[in-house]
Formats: structure tokens, sequence, C-alpha cells
């Protein structure tokens, strides 16, 4: 059937899979999720975890594409797949190139059928559940708020109560017979959907799917949902943690069933939005609205540093609550924040990766796609005086408070080793969902891809001042009209010698200047990139007139406005000297720059060393782009001359030993060196850092085994501009177990000098062509992620009309040429190293 308000399709196959197509033709991207009706609360008692770590599994392999054949390939040619877990369902999404769908849902279609599940890939994934509990839960310890902390306060029944994320005693005793069970029962096509979003004729799209998985057996009824109904709360509910670091306060309200009253649960949307202020943030769902079957959680997020700071917050939640609740609450109020709620689920639901996750989440759960299209009207309908009796609502009703505060003492992470689990290594990297693919091998030959891989595709755009050379702005302009929105980008980079904490006040006057002068707006994030302020805004088209950015920069800052982001900038300095990364590479610059340029005697003009702005949307690029310029071009016009070349890096190591307090899992490595001006062309050079660096498989760092890491080691290797003041460097970064970390460090330094005695062949060239290409056919997916990468590729130098055909020119480049520039930026003689590590680990201090 077809929805005549939306077009979306559906319809069910004779195994009972239910299908949804949101397709048109000439879309150049198609996006596959595959839900199932299977999450935390489907688990057996006493097996939490399972449904998660299955979610790992799924990625291993089936029967016709085994040992992660089909994802393997798919991320070779840069393509995107994950898998997550919630509370009701799992799903997993991939997109590939319109003309690649048949061999996408071939694959989904085989692991629905028969999956691989092996001894060696459940001890390997084992690991990588591990590792995200430790993330989640040891090293960020507010990461479990709200859930699960909150969920088991709240809630009686084990199946809304427990840790989905995975007791590990319970996954140490999991065998893949264990797996094999859950699979079976709850991973049938009568408890599935798959939707195809994105490029295909409807009918053709809906016959492809119905081929392809027609022939997966029904199996067993689709199983009984768990009992999840409790009755509301007969009293608050209260419980006080104690942490190392760090505090908060959660609350939590119960929702009322979508199923049964979707407009009583909108109108908790909307009064939420309304509690949410700079130190507050309230939202519906434990992972968002609209995301679970009933009952599910409105959750309110409090900062508090003690006891006497919870009771403040609190207090505060009461008088917000009691303010939505009376009868001074205005239309104007509840009209924005409806307003800007459709808005973000307009801007966050035009890709069609981010379509098809959304639709079969809607119908696995709810049985209404055409949902996901309806809610923008229903958001803009909800009135005042609905809010208010939400809010009397939640004023009435019982809630569960935790806080987690200060003063506990630290507590060691039992991994699986304690729980009596085999271990699958030290430093090890599991392959999971969303994360690189293991394997390698790649065929030789520079062929164009045979995967319907093509560039960005910029249909309407316009530039100015773009390319090389200092002291004009960069402008382009692309327009996007998928969404009624309009995505902007402004970097500048920072006044020379200006301090970290300087940088940080400066982006977040730029953001105030902002959001005062652009109400309608969504919010703006201002952040400091390499040294660069970067203002990221959107808002509803049409799209401002660039003089009114040009106006934020008119002026240097005030002391009231200095002021009013002082407290802002000090949390955002703390967090960053708590980050072993960012310690490395200030004590890296020191060692590139020598001695640091005199510090400004005050923060002066956000600008001064060049302005690069990116408008993606519903706008008119050649007129817009125009105005831009001629607005940006007064205050580009005083740009003083670019920084200082830097010293030529002094070959070695150093270690800096991160302060007690500072959390750190892994030792950051970093080595930099300055660009050669030798190397080749900017295409040439593209391939030579993803031959070294890349994702892909068979990228030569990735690749990198030491005793201490037999499954490697996350590294990234990369060409970064002058926007820190340091002149273009090539830098290679890594996170290496504590233990041996001098030794990966020093087997990191021995690859790049190999890349001059051992070139790329012509297979790894082709490798990074093919996963390079793949990668520019995805940018597009979404306004925002094009205006993310447009705004890039202007901070390197670039011309938009380059960017367009760049996957072009990447096949252009002789397998030669990537070998001589791989060579010319890697094989340098001498690097400037840093290996920030805690000061309990000692690892060797010799220069590698």
């Amino acid at each position: 059937m077809t929805d005549g308000s939306t077009g979306i399709r559906r319809l069910v196959l004779g195994n009972g899979l239910r299908v949804v197509v949101d397709t048109a033709p000439g879309v150049g991207l198609t996006a596959v999720a595959v839900h199932y009706g299977a999450g935390f609360r489907s688990e057996p008692e006493g097996r939490a975890g399972l449904a998660h770590l299955l979610e790992h599994m799924m990625f291993e392999g089936s029967e016709h594409f085994p040992d992660r054949a089909y994802f393997t390939a798919l991320m070779a040619s840069g393509g995107a797949a994950e898998g997550t877990t919630h509370q009701d369902y799992t799903d997993y999404v991939h997109t590939v190139p319109a003309a690649a769908l048949g061999r996408a849902l071939a694959a989904e279609a085989d692991r629905m059928r028969a999956p691989r599940f092996t001894a060696a890939s459940l001890t390997e994934q084992l690991a990588g559940v591990e590792a995200e509990i430790r993330a989640a839960g040891h090293d960020s310890p507010l990461g479990v708020l709200p859930w699960p902390l909150l969920a088991g306060l709240m809630y009686d029944r084990w199946a809304n109560a427990h840790d989905g994320y995975g007791d590990l005693p319970a996954l140490a005793r999991l065998t893949p017979a264990d797996c094999t069970d859950f699979f079976r029962a709850h991973y049938t096509p009568g408890n599935a959907v798959v939707t195809v979003s994105g490029g295909g004729e409807p009918d053709e799209v809906g016959a492809l799917v119905a081929r392809h998985f027609s022939g997966v057996p029904a199996g067993p009824a689709a199983p009984a949902r768990p009992a999840l109904a409790e009755p509301p709360l007969a009293a608050d509910r209260t419980a006080v943690r104690r942490l190392a670091r760090g505090g908060a306060v959660t609350v939590g309200y119960r929702l009322p069933d979508p199923a049964a009253d979707l407009d009583d649960y909108l109108d908790r949307i909307v009064a939420a939005r309304l509690l949410t202020t700079p130190a507050a943030d309230a939202g519906c769902g434990f992972f968002g609205p609209l995301d679970a079957l009933d009952p599910d959680t409105l959750v309110i997020a409090l900062p508090a540093a003690d006891e006497d700071g919870a009771r403040a917050a609190l207090d505060g939640l009461d008088a917000a609550l009691a303010e939505l609740a009376g009868a001074g609450l205005a239309d104007r109020r509840v009209q924005e924040a409806a307003e800007r709620l459709a808005q973000e689920h307009l801007r966050d639901h035009h890709g069609p990766a981010a379509r098809a996750r959304a639709l079969g989440r809607l119908e696995i759960l709810f049985g209404r796609p055409g949902l996901l299209d309806e809610l923008p009207a229903r958001l803009r309908a909800v009135s005042t005086d609905r809010v208010r009796a939400a809010a009397r609502a939640m004023t009435a009703q019982h809630r569960a408070v935790l806080a987690l505060l200060p003063g506990g003492e630290p507590v060691p992470f039992r991994g699986l080793r304690a729980a009596g689990a085999p271990a699958a290594g030290p430093g090890s990297a599991p392959v999971t969902a969303g994360r690189a693919a293991a394997g390698a091998g790649s065929r030789a030959g520079s062929r164009r891809s045979t995967d319907g891989q093509a560039g960005p595709g910029l249909p309407a755009y316009a530039e100015s001042g773009t390319g090389p050379g200092p002291g004009r702005p960069a402008v382009a302009a692309v327009r996007d009209a998928r969404a009624p929105l309009v995505e902007l980008r402004l970097r500048l980079p920072a006044p020379a010698g200006a301090a970290p904490a300087d940088r940080e006040r400066l982006a977040l006057v730029l953001a105030d200047r902002w959001a005062a002068r652009h109400p309608r707006s969504g919010p703006a994030r201002a952040t400091v990139e390499s040294g660069a302020v970067l203002l990221e805004a959107w808002l509803p088209a049409p799209a401002p007139h660039p003089a009114a950015l040009a106006g934020l920069l008119a002026e240097p800052p005030t002391p009231a406005e200095l002021a009013t982001a002082e407290p802002r900038a000090r949390a955002r300095m703390g967090s960053r000297v708590t980050d072993p990364a960012w310690l490395a590479e200030q004590a890296l610059r020191r060692r590139i720059l020598g001695a640091e340029p005199a510090p400004a005697a005050a923060p002066g003009l956000p600008c001064a060393g060049g302005i690069e702005l990116t408008a993606v949307g519903d706008l008119d690029p050649d007129a817009w782009t125009a105005a831009a310029a001629e607005a940006l071009r007064p205050l580009a016009a005083g740009i003083a001359a670019p920084p200082r070349p830097p010293a030529a890096a002094a070959e070695g190591l150093a270690l800096l030993r991160l302060p007690p307090g500072v959390p750190a899992d892994a030792s950051e490595l970093l080595w930099a060196a300055p660009e050669s001006a030798a190397a080749g062309s900017f295409a040439a050079r593209w391939l030579a850092v993803a031959v070294v660096g890349g994702s892909q498989p068979g990228a030569r760092l990735p690749a990198l085994r030491t005793a201490a890491a037999p499954y490697g080691f996350h590294t990234y290797a990369g060409r970064f501009g002058d926007h820190a003041g340091t002149g273009p460097l090539i830098q290679v970064r890594a996170r290496l177990p504590h233990h041996g970390a001098a030794e990966a460090a020093a087997a990191v330094r021995e690859e790049l000098r190999r890349t001059g005695t051992a070139p790329p062949t012509e297979a790894e060239a082709d490798a990074a062509r093919r996963y390079c290409a793949g990668q520019f056919a995805l940018v597009p997916q979404t306004q925002a992620a094009l205006a993310d990468q447009l705004s890039g590729w202007l901070a390197s130098g670039r011309r938009a009309d380059e960017f367009a055909g760049f996957p072009a020119a990447l096949y252009d480049v002789p397998a030669d040429d990537v070998a001589r520039t791989c060579a010319a930026l890697f094989a340098q003689p001498a690097y400037a190293g840093v290996l920030a590590a805690p000061a309990t680990h000692h690892p060797a201090e010799e220069t590698p």
C-alpha cells in the first residue's frame, strides 16, 4: 500500500517481513535499514547484554559472505555501515550508491537467513563490548546518566531496569549457541522491517527487496513482546551515589504511551524543550523521542557539584515547571519552541540513512512509518494550553531523582578476565558495527569504481576568493532544497599569539552574538579547531544577508561579552586540560614552534588570518556568494601577514607525563613534521595520506601490530593547515596501550621511514582511490554533512569546482605519483614526537 500523503510504500512478504520503500529516481545514494523487534528489554533475565553482543556478532559474516566479506568490501569502497541496540529494537543501517542497492540487499538477506557465529568471533566481539562498557561507564563516570542507572531506580521489572550494555560476568558465560538461540527466536522475518530510502524507482526497489528476502524462511512465529507494563510510581524515589570526580543530578518522569495518546506525548516533547536551558538538558526518551514502547521516560539532567547544588537544581526545576503550568506562560514561547523542534526534525531526517533508520523504527515500534513526515505539523499544532496541562501532570506525578556527586573513591575496572572469560588480547581493537572493517586485499589497477560511485555533485553552486592565497575571504554557496533550511560554516583563524583560553573566549563571544542577533536560528556551535574558531549554525530559509555575518566580526569583544563568556570558557579549558590528546597537541606545538609568539594583550578580532564562509541550503548561490564576498572583503583587507614558517622539526620523542587526575585509558602519540613543498598534486597528497593512515583495508598504519597490541591500535595520518600558526604539517596520531607504548611509537616511526624505502604499490594506490572516491560519494547525505565537508575543503585552500570533480581527479593520478608523494610527505628525515602517558606508567624514554 502507499501512503497518499507522503508517498511511502509499505508491503508485507509471504514470510511476514514488512517492507518500507521511500525512494525516488535520480537520487545518487540509497540507504538500507533492517530493524528487528528485539532490544535490551527482550533479553532473558540473567543475560544482560545478549542483544548488544548479538548486534556485534551480526557483522562477523554469513553463509555467502563469510569472514566479513561484504562489509570489508563495502568499507573498502568508502561505504558506511553501523548497528545499534535500543530498548525494544536493534537496527542495522548502511548507505551505498544507488547502483549498488542489489548487493546491499543480498548481504542483508543472507545474514537474516544464515549468519555465522564462531567461538573466535565471540571472543573478539566480547572484547569490543567490554571496551564499550568501559568507555561508557568507567572512563566516563557520568556516561551512565541517564541510562542505565536512572532506569534502575525508576522501574521494578528486570526488563525495564537492567543494564543493557551488558553484565560482564553474565557475558563471559555465553557461547555461540546462546547467540544462535537468541537469533532464531528474535531475528525472524515476521519480527523485522526492511526499509530502503534514497535513490531508485519505488516499484523496482520493492520488487528487488522481494526477490532477495522472499526466500528467507519464515521461522517460528514472532515472539511475544516481554511484559513491560508497570504502575505509576507511588512515591518519589531518590538515590545518591558518590564518584571520584564530576557531578550531576538526573530526574525522570514517566511519559504517556505514544501508541495510546500521541498528542499528550508530543506535548511533553515541547514542555521538555521549554525546560531546556544552558544549565539544564531535558528530553523525551532515554534514547530520544518515539524510540521505545511504553514505558519510557522524560529525562532532565542538571549540573550539581554537591548536595546543596543538587537541592538548588531541583528547586530551580520545580520553579520552571510551575512557570510552565501557570497562567503566565506566553503563547510566543510555546510557538517558538514547537517551531524549533519542527525545524530540527526536518534537519535531522532529510538524508537517506536518517530517513531509513527513522521510518523503520516507527514501523517496528508503532506500525506508523508515515508519522516521520507528519511530526513537524503535529509539533507546530501543540498549543499553550496543552503544554500547561502537560506541566501540571508532571508536577502532580511522582518522579525518580538520581544524584551522582563527588566524594567517592576511584573504582578499578573489572573486565572479562576478572569475570573468567578468555581475553582477545591486550590493546585489541575488535571489528563491530560502524567501526573499521577487518580483512584486507585489494585488486590491482587504476580502474574507475564499479559500484556506481560519483562525485558529491553540486548541482548549483558559486564561489568567490577560494583557492590558495591569503588576504581575501573565501566564500562558497550551494543550493540544496531538500529541507527548507540553510547551513552556515564560518571559519576564522584566531589572532597570532592568542592563548588557547583566548580562542575559546572568542568562539563563545561569536556564538553569543549569533544567538542574540538570529533568534530564529537553531543552536549555534562555536568551537576551536586546529587553532581556528569555527561557527556552525543553521536556520530556516531564507538565508540572512551576509552583511549580518560581517556584523558579527566588526568590533572586538567587549568586556561585558568576555565576562559573560568567561565561566563557559573556564569549563571548556577545564575539559581540555584533562584531555590527554589535547595536552599532547600543545606539547607538540611548542616543540615545532620553539618559543611561542608573545601573547596578545587582549583578545582582538577573531579573523586575523583569513575568513572562510560556506552556505548550503535553500538559497540562490550566485546572489548570496556575491553579497558575502562584498560584505566580508573590508574585514579581510587588513589581514596580517601569514605567521613565520616553523623551524625544521628536530628528531626525537618527548615523554609527557600526565598529571594525576587526568583520565587516560591509552597513551597518546603524536609525530609531526612540516609538510614538504616537493610533494605532488593535491589529489596525490590525498591518496598518499590514505595509503599511510586511511581506514580502507590495507592502509599501512592501521595494519601495524605489536606484542602488546596484537589486534592493532587506533591510528590517523593527515595534513593540517596553518590555522594554528605552525605552517602546514604532516601529523600522525595513535592511541597506544600503556604497556609497550614506546615499542609501538617506534613501530609507527619506522613505518613512516618505510614509505621511502618500500613505496606504495599500484594495488595500494587503487585501494586508496576506491575508498576515497566512495567517501566523497557519501558526502551529500544531508545539508549539514555537505556544509561540513565543503568548509573543510575551503580551509585547505581548495576551490568548490575542484570538490565537485575530485573523485575523477583521484583516478587520474598515476600510481607512481602516489608513491613519490608518499615518500615526500612521510619519509622525512626528522619528526618531532610526543608520547603522553600517565605518571604511573613508565614507557621507555629513549628516542625511537
